[in-house]
């Protein structure tokens, strides 16, 4: 009997944003890695990899190449699925390989926006990025010609099959442009697909936010934000519901 691909679920804590929380359902028969620059009490299913951070990218940067190279990073298994620190897995995290079979690349489809100029403006008005940043980053793309309303995903949960070479090549670009670029990596995801002409698929209607059987977004970060940011945050969606 051949054995099926090897399947990883992993995600990276750095800068004491988020703590290491175990999954609410646990398959044995999946992998469990975090990676972490400090020790996590509690790892339980977690078998943690420590990470230095790389003192030219910074805490942010760091955690994203983990997020966006799986393939070099885990390259041992066939196949990853990401969680952000804010994200239980609470069912069949297996699930969308399967109802999307021959997909190598699965995301969530942005339950707010469809557009990454729309999402360079959320950014700035959220206070998550500098304007001076995003506008740069967001010019550039409109010289090279990437049009409005191609779609956005939203990158806390990503399925991967690292055997895939188009899927390689998507997140090397999309590397390139978030350590060149804003942290923000939503923002150059669809605009790195579009450049390398690599397609991904959403896992239809479903999100994180209560409508996923698999993977639902936590009560939020452990890190309590600011009075400063709370109130900024409150302000810019006072201004703009859709936020």
């Amino acid at each position: 009997m051949t054995a099926g691909p090897t399947t990883v679920v992993y995600t990276c804590i750095t800068g004491g944003y988020d703590t290491l929380r175990s999954p609410s359902v646990v398959d044995p028969g999946l992998h469990y890695v975090a990676f972490v620059t400090r020790d996590q009490p509690g790892a339980g299913v977690w078998e943690l990899r420590h990470i230095d951070i790389d003192a030219r990218l910074g805490p942010v940067k760091t955690a994203r190449r983990a997020k966006v190279l799986a393939h070099e990073v885990l390259s041992e298994f066939d196949r990853s699925i990401w969680i952000d620190g804010n994200i239980d897995v609470h069912g069949d995290a297996l699930a969308p390989f399967e109802r999307w079979p021959g997909e190598p690349l699965l995301a969530f489809r942005h339950p707010k926006r469809r557009c990454t100029y729309d999402e360079g403006r959320a950014v700035v008005a959220l206070g998550k990025e500098t304007r001076e940043v995003v506008e740069r980053q967001l010019e550039r793309y409109r010289v090279e010609g990437y049009p409005r309303g191609r779609g956005m995903i939203e990158s806390n949960v990503l399925l991967r099959d690292h055997r895939d070479q188009d899927v390689r090549r998507l997140m090397e670009r999309w590397w390139f442009e978030i350590e060149h670029g804003s942290a923000r990596d939503q923002l150059s995801f669809d605009y790195s697909a579009w450049a390398t002409g690599v397609a991904y698929a959403t896992m239809g209607e479903s999100h994180s936010r209560g409508a996923s059987d698999a993977f639902r977004m936590r009560s939020g970060h452990s890190r309590r934000r600011s009075w400063r940011e709370r109130v900024r945050r409150l302000l810019a969606k006072l201004r703009d519901p859709s936020l």
